[in-house]
């Protein structure tokens, strides 16, 4: 934890770095058809494609898992708007390596606190933490962490947006 604030280890655990498949594109296309900026609530989305890498909410991924195979089997999950609203803020495709960070805080800050699928004790230990008046660390230790744990995994920046230099994740992310 050399760059990491105790609860931004907390946060980190709670997150996924991930590379979008076909389910992932899906779920990002707009629920609107007044265009793009409408459906995102008055900004445009960042294109996603196969092979584009985000992060998202481990919790809330988990539950959309869930909720694919509930529609596979004939189970009626909700629909993919109501989903959205119910997991508001869960993923974000950040447009380069150096913006990770910035998407993490993002998701600390609108997504955290209101995450329908965000266990109890994980909140209680973030407000612990939060409130602890223990010493935090920089952010810029911490979007240098961010940056180095996502090349270290294999990430690279490219014109689309962060992708996988092999296509595919070259390690584990260090310390989780």
């Amino acid at each position: 934890h050399i760059f990491l604030s105790p609860t931004y280890c907390l946060l980190r655990a709670q997150l996924e770095v991930f590379s979008a498949t076909a389910d992932d594109v899906k779920d990002r296309a707009p629920t609107s058809t007044k265009g793009d900026a409408s459906a995102a609530g008055g900004k445009k989305k960042a294109v996603v494609e196969n092979g584009s890498v985000g992060i998202r909410c481990a919790h809330c991924s988990s539950a959309q898992q869930r909720r694919r195979l509930a529609t596979n089997d004939g189970g009626g999950a909700p629909s993919a708007a109501l989903l959205a609203k119910a997991c508001k803020g869960s993923v974000s495709y950040p447009k380069s390596i150096r913006l990770v960070y910035q998407s993490v805080r993002n998701w600390q800050r609108h997504h955290f606190p209101t995450c329908p699928n965000m266990p109890a004790d994980v909140r209680a230990r973030e407000l612990e933490l939060r409130t602890s008046g223990r010493k935090r660390h920089s952010a810029s230790d911490s979007a240098s962490y961010w940056q180095r744990c996502l090349v270290h995994i294999g990430c690279i920046d490219t014109d689309r947006g962060i992708r996988l230099r092999n296509g595919t994740f070259e390690d584990s992310f260090p310390g989780g």
